[in-house]
């Protein structure tokens, strides 16, 4: 994505990954942005090399959801949503 425009922090969170098989704490950023044009509808990406070890590239196809149906994220990095939903429901 280009042409995006920083809103806000909405704060940083260090995740203990033991939950997941990891010996690792991610320390994880999260950001309100906006994109001052309109975005592609789905794209493709590649992950060129895997966190799981396997062989890349792996594609990935993207695509848009409304905020509030957000499925559940790998890792649970969907967990600032909550507070994304509200600040944006506030500003409105």
């Amino acid at each position: 994505l280009e042409n995006l425009r920083l809103v806000q922090s909405l704060g940083c969170v260090d995740r203990d990954m033991r939950a997941f098989g990891l010996a690792e704490i991610h320390e994880r950023h999260y950001f309100h942005l906006r994109c001052d044009e309109i975005p592609l509808q789905t794209w493709i990406s590649y992950e060129q090399t895997p966190s799981d070890g396997s062989q890349g590239p792996i594609k990935f196809e993207f695509y848009w959801v409304s905020l509030n149906a957000v499925p559940p994220l790998a890792g649970k990095t969907d967990e600032m949503l909550p507070m994304l939903n509200y600040i944006i429901a506030s500003s409105s």
